[in-house]
């Protein structure tokens, strides 16, 4: 087989309409989505799209987490897919997974432990696709926790490697826009702690939007290795190549580059 066209459908690969490096305010990609992607030099690597839901522009080798869990709750009788609530930030929870934590009426009843992904979110309602719906349209007090795969913000320090995303690629990737994220692999530039040393092979921790190192920390918050020393000089550069040891499982498709 020589051509895509020889090749069975299932195993076609998906034709990025993005590149590692493009920023856009609207996704163009699966949010979520895993890439793999073989960079000269550096080998080759997984990514994810995501979203900068930072509150300000992240740039090129930041280190970023994702946004953390959030427990709604309802504030009134909702429908199979939405419920209604107060305060939210609007379609802050997009393509997020809504899962219906505890009943308030009975222990284990519907909708408990049903939900789906949502499709959108004003300030006072949460809806969920319908092709995924709760068990029973939710009640007064029920609660709901939103998990996110494609939201991020910048990492804090002693984040763990769970809530690693990864390392920005875009040169600026405003807020609320779309981009890549690095996650494993030799990355080429990662923002490293102001003035400190770093030996080669070094094992590397988050960071305020960047990584430091590691010497006795847990395994649970190891994120990448320093492929080459660094000086704590004042005026030294504080980015360098690490090797990336990210958290893989996430809720998007993976989808590979394949070369034939």
């Amino acid at each position: 087989m020589s051509k895509w066209t020889d090749l069975p459908a299932d195993v076609i690969p998906k034709a990025w309409k993005t590149n590692l490096t493009q920023a856009d305010a609207t996704p163009q990609e699966e949010p979520g989505t895993i890439r793999w992607a073989e960079r000269h030099g550096y080998g080759g690597g997984f990514y994810r799209y995501v979203q900068n839901k930072n509150g300000s522009a992240l740039t090129v080798g930041a280190a970023v987490s994702f946004v953390a869990a959030v427990t709604l709750t309802a504030t009134a009788t909702g429908t199979v897919d939405s419920f209604p609530d107060t305060g939210l930030g609007v379609n802050d929870y997009q393509n997020d997974l809504c899962i219906c934590l505890d009943d308030a009426g009975a222990a284990g009843a519907t909708p408990e432990g049903t939900g789906g992904f949502v499709v959108q979110n004003t300030a006072i309602k949460v809806s969920i696709d319908p092709d995924s719906p709760f068990g029973a349209a939710p009640v007064v007090g029920d609660t709901f926790q939103v998990m996110t795969n494609c939201h991020v913000i910048a990492s804090a320090s002693d984040d763990l490697q769970m809530e690693f995303a990864g390392i920005v690629q875009a040169a600026s990737l405003a807020d609320d826009y779309w981009g890549w994220v690095q996650v494993t692999g030799r990355c080429a530039r990662a923002n490293l702690k102001d003035q400190i040393t770093i030996t080669a092979l070094q094992a590397l921790i988050l960071d305020t939007a960047t990584l430091t190192i590691s010497s006795t920390s847990a395994l649970n918050k190891l994120v990448a290795v320093a492929v080459h020393g660094v000086s704590n000089d004042a005026g030294r550069l504080d980015y360098g190549v690490v090797d990336l040891m990210g958290y893989l499982p996430e809720f998007g498709a993976i989808q590979l580059n394949v070369t034939v």
